[in-house]
């Protein structure tokens, strides 16, 4: 029996057999093929979500760093000079009430 004769019928038409094996081998390739690119696009999703949380921090510290500065400032300028009036006195304190909360 020849090859052509293990593949193709006498009117040429392909056997079952080897239909079957070439569309298993065509459905496992797309298979495999869609699961190495979902791999990829989801490690690239992750990197990105990992990135865009780093600049969220960065620019958390940021702010914290220039509000701080503010309230020190402010805290700097009340214990230099203490206010007399009360109302003043309550403004220094908050003052130092939001540094110790801010941690700064």
């Amino acid at each position: 029996m020849k090859a052509t004769e293990r593949i193709l019928t006498p009117t040429g038409a392909f056997r079952a057999v080897p239909t079957l094996i070439i569309s298993l081998i065509g459905v496992f390739l797309a298979l495999g093929l869609t699961v190495a690119y979902v791999g990829r696009v989801d490690a690239r999703r992750e990197a990105s979500a990992r990135s865009a949380t780093e600049a969220q921090r960065r620019a958390g510290e940021q702010v914290k760093a220039a509000v701080c500065s503010m309230i020190l400032a402010n805290v700097r300028v009340y214990d230099e000079t203490p206010p007399s009036t009360p109302a003043g006195r309550n403004l220094a304190e908050s003052w130092d009430l939001l540094s110790v909360q801010f941690g700064c």
